[in-house]
């Protein structure tokens, strides 16, 4: 028996949006490895090469292209204090870059503008800072961790726990000796070891609203200009003394904004 009907067709799959192609990009990519490693101050860091490489094959098979468009450049004088009160300066290149994500297929498009930043010298500071954009476009984005837990102990650098231990220690010991555990600590009193970054440093009372700020000799260097903003160095000593106000204003900056860590140390009558 014959029909008159059309033969039924499969139904056409609908084509993916950009959105759902950008998850599945975020879902094969994962994760990434910190492999960079920042020799003056010891810590690892993911690189934009790194980024790029896992990121451009799925992108690039999926279709989707990234465009930058650089819409504001601004280089402004940096000045800092160094340990021996001298003054020293830089230039710092801000840009604003608006990227803009296109399906080669529909020619959808998603647009964002992401800041960069740098402090290279000459003409470098505007493609240094086009690079942090891009990273930071990709990290973010497609938020990719990096195999950390910044609540994990682990990420926490071996130099800097271990010389809070040893100034928490020689305080310590001091109550037991019956000395003022308020007096500042030598540095020849505190057995420094080996720092692998700007991780953390220690802070104590010393009376009238002041504090002294100490930690790994390699970590004091790494913040020297953010210390001496907020203070004064005490001697030769690597100490750095502070009024409470400026202390937390210092907190705030190496803590909330570096993501770093400032023990406090309190009194023995506190």
């Amino acid at each position: 028996m014959s029909s008159d009907q059309p033969a039924a067709t499969p139904e056409q799959p609908k084509p993916k949006t950009l959105v759902q192609k950008l998850c599945e990009v975020m879902a094969a990519v994962g994760y990434l490895q910190k492999t960079g490693t920042n020799t003056k101050q010891g810590y690892k860091y993911a690189r934009e090469a790194d980024v790029v490489a896992a990121m451009r094959p799925e992108l690039a098979k999926r279709h989707i292209f990234i465009f930058p468009n650089v819409i504001s450049v601004q280089r402004n004088k940096v000045e800092r204090l160094d340990f021996d009160k001298a003054l020293k300066f830089s230039w710092a290149t801000d840009i604003l870059v608006e990227w803009t994500i296109e399906d080669g297929e529909s020619g959808e498009t998603r647009k964002c503008v992401i800041p960069g930043c740098s402090e290279s010298p000459g003409d470098k500071g505007v493609y240094v800072a086009m690079t942090g954009s891009e990273k930071y476009l990709l990290m973010k984005g497609f938020l990719l961790p990096t195999g950390d837990d910044p609540e994990s102990d682990e990420n926490e650098e071996k130099g800097s726990k271990q010389a809070a231990s040893a100034v928490a220690k020689a305080k310590i010991e001091a109550g037991r000796q019956g000395k003022d555990v308020n007096a500042p600590v030598e540095a020849g009193n505190v057995q420094e070891m080996p720092s692998e970054g700007p991780s953390q440093l220690v802070c104590y009372p010393i009376g009238d609203g002041w504090y002294e700020v100490t930690g790994d000799s390699e970590v004091m260097e790494a913040n020297k200009g953010l210390l001496l903003l907020y203070g004064k160095r005490k001697g030769r000593e690597k100490i750095v003394q502070m009024e409470a106000g400026q202390l937390d204003t210092f907190r705030h900056e190496f803590c909330e904004v570096r993501g770093n860590l400032l023990t406090a140390l309190k009194a023995k009558n506190a």
